[in-house]
């Protein structure tokens, strides 16, 4: 028999009480990881509390939580489609969902930001959304580039000498560390980087930071604006989104082959 639904139930059982605001708090942050883990927006289709032992018996055994939340109404609709996980890189069987979780609640406050494009995603974009979304990226490099080890910072300060723009190791160092060809190559490809450049990774590193600059800076001179399409730029925010999950994923104790099969999954 084929299996057509996939669906997770999630309890949680407190050791000491709990606001209910907090409570909410935390369950959003495990919604933001299945959003991750599935890569589209992900909410919950119910919240249910039930009564603890030692609560006053007048109490009904079970309450049905309905939050307020405003959410675009494109976003509702593709929250509310039925995803297809029977062949999701990421599930209950590939990885340690337990300590996945606990490193989850750590690094959240570090992370948020990149889940929240996911989260409110609607399925359209227009040129305001695609700029956007490409500075957000490049901060979102600059902080993996921060978490370099120190051997690493010191093979980076030798190389230095030999780049004339060294200055973008910050944006070339992820996409080195990527393990995925794929976003690689649809990065080399409409950054018009050659296949006999000395160095393919610095020379991306490069056209990311042009990029950056021509948008952050309104009276600097376009180096790339001009050239390319806004469905070229929106394509290597993807490229860029994925890069950055990947390093998310790791941090959060994915074993590496299943990130990369989550990237080249979803690499458009």
């Amino acid at each position: 028999m084929l299996k057509e639904d996939t669906s997770y139930y999630i309890r949680m059982t407190l050791d000491s009480g709990l606001p209910m605001r907090d409570l909410y708090r935390r369950i959003m942050e495990i919604a933001h990881l299945f959003a991750l883990f599935f890569y589209r927006s992900t909410y919950p289709e119910s919240i249910t509390i039930v009564k603890h032992p030692d609560t006053p018996s007048d109490l009904a055994k079970e309450m049905e939580v309905y939050p307020s939340l405003s959410l675009n109404k494109e976003t509702i609709k593709l929250t509310t489609e039925k995803p297809f996980l029977l062949r999701a890189p990421i599930s209950v069987d590939s990885i340690d969902l337990g300590t996945v979780l606990a490193k989850w609640f750590d690094e959240y406050k570090h992370l948020f930001r990149i889940i929240s494009l996911i989260q409110h995603e609607t399925g359209f974009r227009i040129e305001h959304d695609i700029y956007r979304d490409i500075m957000l990226y490049a901060t979102e490099l600059e902080w993996i580039s921060g978490l370099r080890k120190p051997e690493e910072k010191a093979e980076i300060k030798k190389k230095r000498k030999k780049k004339k723009n060294a200055g973008n190791d910050k944006y070339e160092y992820p996409v080195e560390k990527s393990r995925c060809q794929e976003i690689r190559d649809g990065l080399q490809r409409i950054f018009c980087v050659s296949d006999s450049a000395d160095d393919i990774n610095h020379e991306i590193g490069e056209k990311i930071s042009d990029l950056r600059n021509d948008i952050a800076h309104a009276n600097r001179e376009k180096t790339l604006l001009n050239e390319l399409k806004n469905e070229d730029i929106d394509l290597i925010g993807q490229y860029l989104h994925l890069t950055i999950i990947g390093f998310v994923l790791d941090r959060i104790g994915v074993d590496k082959d299943i990130v990369d099969q989550y990237q080249q999954h979803f690499c458009p």
